[in-house]
Parts: structure tokens; C-alpha cells; sequence
């Protein structure tokens, strides 16, 4: 993922979780607003109750590889997605499901 395509500031994440689109489930919670920019920047959140750094890490990459492989980085969304504590017990097909689900809801 392109560094273009993040989002680094607290303000960029305050903002989109304040919009207050959202969905959740058992392995993390994704907030969706639109933005102006002209295409796609995602913001990852992994706590410290997660586990160690080398966890925490390894999360951090599999949901960019997931969102590199949804390939939807032209379209005009800022999403954040905050990891709960259930994220490490998933394999990584059943996570990538369950992820494009969720952005597919609620990008349409």
C-alpha cells in the first residue's frame, strides 16, 4: 500500500470516526466517510491489549495486504479500521472474507 494511501494524523482518524459509519463484528470495527481527495486511504488501529509489538506488526500487515488485494483504491472513502483482541485467533482467508465483506457493505 502506498504511503499516499494511509491516513498518519489523529485529526484524519478523529474525522472519519466521528462520522459515525460503521460496521462491527468479532474481529474489528471499520468507520467509512467520504472524502475529497480522489481516492482511497485507510487508517490502521492495533492496541496494545492485542499483544506484543511483533503482533501487533503482523496484524498491521495483513489487513494492507488484504486491502491491496481488494484493489479499490480509486474510489473516494477514508477507512479506518480498529483491530479487537479476536483478530489474532483468525486464519488469514477467513479474515480476508470477512474484511471485504464489510467494506463492500459499506462503500455501496
Amino acid at each position: 500500500m502506498k504511503k499516499q494511501n494511509r491516513l498518519l494524523v489523529s485529526k484524519q482518524f478523529k474525522n472519519v470516526i466521528e462520522n459515525k459509519k460503521r460496521i462491527r463484528n468479532d474481529c474489528f470495527t471499520i468507520y467509512v466517510k467520504e472524502n475529497d481527495v480522489g481516492y482511497l486511504r485507510v487508517g490502521l488501529s492495533v492496541s496494545k491489549r492485542i499483544g506484543k509489538a511483533h503482533v501487533r506488526v503482523k496484524i498491521r500487515r495483513q489487513i494492507r495486504a488484504i486491502f491491496d488485494l481488494l484493489n479499490i483504491f480509486d474510489s473516494n472513502y477514508d477507512i479506518v479500521v480498529v483491530a479487537n483482541p479476536n483478530f489474532v485467533d483468525k486464519d488469514f482467508q477467513t479474515l480476508r472474507t470477512m474484511l471485504e465483506k464489510a467494506v463492500h457493505t459499506l462503500i455501496k
